[in-house]
Formats: structure tokens, sequence, C-alpha cells
């Protein structure tokens, strides 16, 4: 069984510092890797618990709140890998390749690039999970309103039918500029295995410094 990892940052640093002077640069390696292993399974874990919140159409989002699932694609793009052969080049990369998930992370402000205005859909235009219907609003039959007194907010109704009664159904929210709150998840994810990463080194280092002694008694 391998001892408790308990003690201050010094202590641990220099309990590391010990085993790995002790150690071979097999062993070192493979202990790496198995550490590498082990957080990238715990962080994927992680960041992907944290995108499972429920979607609330047309309310606000709290920031500290779980991302909610729409089509589920940020939350599939996340991915681990780890490479190199030997210590120097041995690399463990953790990320997203979803174009959204800097401004999750890191907040950030979106303006319009091709248009005048940027259309923020309602709960009338989007499914259950929060999907659009359709591809935009140029699918739909609209009536543009401005909002009073501002030059940044604006609205698109639905057209009523001549001599209808029923009042007209808000499609979208037409915005200059959106800002978007930092919502971290990547990062936090990572930062939580701190403690827990060096104690597996360590525990992986003992193993495998073990099995090369049980494998040199073996030779004798």
């Amino acid at each position: 069984m391998t001892p408790p990892f308990e003690g201050s940052a010094r202590e641990v640093g220099l309990e590391l510092r010990r085993l790995l002077a002790q150690a071979g640069p097999r062993a070192v390696h493979t202990a790496f890797r198995r550490m590498f292993t082990k957080d990238a399974v715990a962080w994927d874990r992680a960041v992907a618990q944290k995108m499972r919140g429920p979607l609330h159409l047309d309310t606000p989002k709290d920031p500290g709140a779980d991302l909610a699932t729409r089509s589920g694609a940020l939350r599939g793009a996340r991915f681990s890998e780890i490479s190199g052969n030997d210590l120097t080049t041995l690399t463990l990369r953790k990320g997203s390749t979803s174009p959204y998930a800097r401004l999750q992370e890191l907040g950030g402000t979106i303006v319009p690039v091709r248009r005048k205005w940027l259309a923020l859909p309602t709960s009338e235009v989007l499914t259950a999970s929060g999907v659009p219907q359709r591809p935009g609003p140029r699918s739909y039959d609209l009536e543009f309103v401005k909002k009073a007194n501002s030059d940044d907010t604006a609205f698109l109704f639905e057209k009523r039918a001549k001599g209808s009664s029923s009042p007209s159904r808000l499609m979208y929210v037409l915005k200059k500029r959106v800002e978007i709150p930092a919502r971290p998840v990547y990062q936090p994810a990572h930062e939580a295995r701190g403690a827990a990463r060096l104690k597996d080194l360590r525990r992986f280092l003992v193993e495998e410094m073990a099995k090369g002694t049980r494998g040199r008694g073996g030779a004798r």
C-alpha cells in the first residue's frame, strides 16, 4: 500500500524531488503518463458535468450556474490528448475545438459583422431544447419595431393577418452588441485537480519504482 501523502506544499515538493532523483527515466516517464491519463479523465468528467445545466428560455442566465445544453456541440467538442515518447516531449493538452469555447470561458462582446443587428431568438422560434426551428429571421414574415428611446435595441414581431385580434408574437430581439459574461469551466476543472495531481504522481512514482525493484530482484 502506498504511504499517506500529507504535509505542506514545501514538504510535498521535497518528497517529489527525492522520488524523482531516485527513480530511473523509465519509471518517471511511466508515472507522469499515468498521472496525465488519470488527470485527463477527471478533467473531462468535470467539464462534461458543468455543461449539463437546465435550459431556461427567455430568462436571465446565472453566471455561476452550469452551462445549459442546447445542441450539445460545445460539450462534445472538449478534448484531451497525451503526446510525447520521452520526458522532454511528454505533454497533456486539454481544451475544446469549438470556436465558442473561448467566449464562454473568458467572456467578451459580440457585434454584428455583415448586418446592422444581432438577432436573438425568443422561445417562440426555438425548440424545447433551445435550438432554432428555422435558419433565421428571413424565414418568417416579421414586422420591425424600434424600442422607444433606444438606438441599440429593436424587435421583430410576427405579422398578424388582416383582421386578427390575437397579439403579435415577439420572435426576435435585435441588439447592436451583446456582452457575454465569463463563465469559466475548463480552467476551474484543471485547477481543482492541483493537489490530487501531485498525490497521484507521488503514488505512481512509488509504484513504478517498486516494479523496477521487483524486476531487478527477479533477474538475479
